[in-house]
């Protein structure tokens, strides 16, 4: 008996710990509370914006939807959600659906959507987003960059055609990343198009030396400032459905979703049919 314990307890010694599986999803049908586990807040102060939660009918899914007040201000953004990760996160998948409301006006230099910020004191990470690229075929386009604080600036779409973002159309946006090691240049991201690679990005630096991983994944809508365009004099609009972050792939990610919406709303596939549609 006692040779069997100290088996026992060598092998828990030997194995390594095994770490666990995690899956936040907001199906944002509600506010604020857009999923267990995550965050959010309006940014109702003047020429901000605001979060409006789309009236549904019974076999369409509300959608979270963001407007943008006109104004003259920098930045602009009508919500802030976050969910907080494990502790020690340095691998993580996400996915989520948005579209451009018919009065979107393309800011030239940014429009971010998601952020990663890690526990360090700089809050070191990384942000995507789409821009205008008229070097790459012209339209609105995905971006990633990593945290200002490593100069490293827009890093564009590297991997096949970029997908120009059309208004009122669907899009599904899947993403990975690998941060790494602290104070090393080895992590890694990657962001799909409804399911079509478009960034892929090795080498970077995203932890700091003092950090141990990301520990927040946050949504903010952010139209990019004055600087360089006219600042629209009306209202925009920007839609939101379906956050998923999670440890493991996201099966939506490979097996596309059965459907395509209203006719004439999506120009790529795999938006689900259950997606409101304005």
């Amino acid at each position: 008996m006692l040779k069997k314990l100290m088996a026992l307890i060598l092998v828990k010694i030997m194995l390594p710990s095994l770490a666990f599986a995690w899956t936040y999803t907001a199906n944002m049908d509600s506010w604020p509370t857009i999923g267990p586990g995550f965050n959010c807040y309006n940014r109702t102060s003047p020429n901000y914006g605001e979060s409006i939660l789309d009236s549904t009918t019974p076999d369409q899914r509300k959608s979270l939807h963001g407007y943008m007040y006109p104004g003259t201000n920098d930045a602009r953004e009508p919500f802030m959600c976050s969910v907080g990760l494990p502790n020690g996160t340095r691998n993580f998948y996400f996915q989520y659906y948005f579209k451009y409301g018919s009065n979107w006006k393309t800011h030239p230099t940014l429009n971010k959507h998601v952020y990663f910020m890690t526990d360090s004191a700089n809050h070191v990470g990384g942000f995507w987003g789409t821009r205008t690229s008229a070097s790459r075929g012209g339209g609105e386009q995905f971006v990633y960059a990593p945290a200002s604080v490593f100069g490293l600036g827009f890093q564009p779409v590297n991997v096949g055609t970029p997908i120009a973002l059309q208004h009122n159309n669907w899009y599904k946006i899947s993403g990975w990343v690998d941060a790494g090691d602290p104070g090393m240049r080895n992590a890694r991201v990657k962001l799909w198009v409804n399911d079509v690679l478009q960034i892929d990005y090795s080498g970077l630096p995203l932890l700091a030396s003092d950090a141990t991983g990301i520990n927040v994944m946050e949504m903010t809508p952010v139209w990019g400032g004055n600087q360089d365009i006219t600042v629209p004099a009306t209202g925009m609009d920007i839609y939101f459905d379906k956050w998923i972050v999670s440890s493991e792939p996201i099966s939506e990610l490979t097996s596309g979703d059965a459907g395509g919406g209203v006719a004439g709303d999506v120009k790529y596939p795999n938006v689900p049919s259950s997606i409101k549609v304005e």
